[in-house]
């Protein structure tokens, strides 16, 4: 089995999107997804509904609309890390495991910006699936 993390601030947007992506994508069964924050936002610990409906307008839906918190046993469990954020430190992760797609953030409200952000994530997934499907 092959482990991917995906990895943004909050577990509320990009690494949301990239792990809804992913799932639709790969085809090699023996790759496990998951997606986490390095924080979870107080306030607003889920997915917005902008997200999901942006998701939801492609065909897509988010496998867990609670953000949740990336742990030790997560890092230890992924074979690659993706750190789909531009705003993290790396310290924490082993830099075997790392890969970086730096995506920049964009205000949830703004459905444009989401799509624009969903269609830069989509290019890093189908570069990545073509990578694992070819094993």
């Amino acid at each position: 089995m092959y482990n991917i993390l995906f990895v943004c601030k909050f577990n509320r947007l990009r690494s949301k999107l990239a792990e809804s992506l992913m799932r639709n994508y790969i085809k090699n069964k023996e790759v496990d997804i998951k997606s986490a924050g390095l924080m979870l936002d107080p306030i607003r610990p889920f997915v917005s509904k902008e997200v999901i409906d942006v998701l939801k307008q492609r065909g897509l839906k988010v496998a867990d609309e609670k953000s949740i918190l990336i742990n030790k046993q997560m890092i230890e469990w992924a074979n690659k890390i993706i750190v789909v954020s531009d705003n993290l430190s790396l310290s924490m992760f082993p830099p075997e495991k790392v890969e970086i797609w730096g995506v920049k953030d964009a205000n949830e409200g703004d459905t444009y910006g989401l799509f624009l952000i969903l269609s830069e994530i989509e290019k890093y997934v189908q570069q990545l699936t073509n990578r694992l499907n070819r094993k």
